[in-house]
């Protein structure tokens, strides 16, 4: 069995500022889990970890967990959360709640864009 541990998925339209970027041009378009599975099946693999992608939203969590639930190569999901928020606990449980939560496997922060240097103290 091969297993991919860390790949994305976007809609630009949804927030992923990043994709702007000149240089990325070629790859500012959606992204979506029927585009993975045809990938995935090209290159042989089996499964994969869909990790946050970048957003830094709350709401992304749901929609991974969701694509989760509905893809079976999606095999777990890392999805993002502000680690200083003060409510780590109570987030981890929400998205555990929301459809596909079995499907969590950690979470993250975009700590390296952070403009305050003191974020994580």
């Amino acid at each position: 069995m091969i297993i991919d541990a860390h790949h994305h998925l976007w809609r630009p339209e949804r927030g992923y500022a990043w994709l702007d970027a000149p240089e990325l041009a070629t790859i500012r378009r959606p992204f979506t889990p029927a585009d993975l599975t045809a990938e995935l099946t090209a290159a042989g693999v089996d499964g994969t970890v869909l990790v946050e992608g970048g957003r830094c939203h709350p709401d992304e969590a749901a929609e991974f967990l969701g694509y989760a639930a509905d893809t079976p190569a999606i095999l777990a999901v890392v999805a993002w959360l502000d680690v200083a928020s003060g409510d780590v606990p109570a987030t981890v449980e929400r998205y555990r709640g929301l459809r596909g939560g079995e499907y969590l496997a950690g979470v993250r922060s975009q700590v390296q864009g952070e403009a305050d240097p003191d974020y994580l103290d």
